[in-house]
């Protein structure tokens, strides 16, 4: 009889070996499933901020590009002005 109950007790504490590793399976097939959904989120998050990005530093090109030429012509035209040869520009004959 002490064999039987031993065997009992063997095939009981088998059993919640086996749900409890059951349960672990399960636990890790919901964290595994909730990382993915979180890398796919960060993912989703890191390509919209690149495109953003990316469109930010476009238009601060094209403004850097714009206020350097606004500078060039400027310095062309304060150079032709204090020359006098600046387009437009007539110079009264000396008195």
């Amino acid at each position: 009889e002490t064999e039987v109950r031993q065997l009992k007790d063997h095939q009981q504490t088998r059993e919640e070996l086996l749900n409890r590793v059951h349960a672990l399976k399960t636990e890790l097939q919901d964290w595994r499933y909730k990382m993915d959904n979180q890398v796919k989120n960060y993912k989703g998050e890191l390509a919209s901020l690149k495109e953003t990005l990316s469109s930010e530093v476009q238009a601060l090109r094209k403004e850097l590009e714009e206020t350097s030429d606004r500078l060039k012509r400027s310095i062309v035209s304060t150079s032709s002005v204090s020359t006098g040869h600046s387009p437009g520009l007539h110079r009264l004959p000396p008195p």
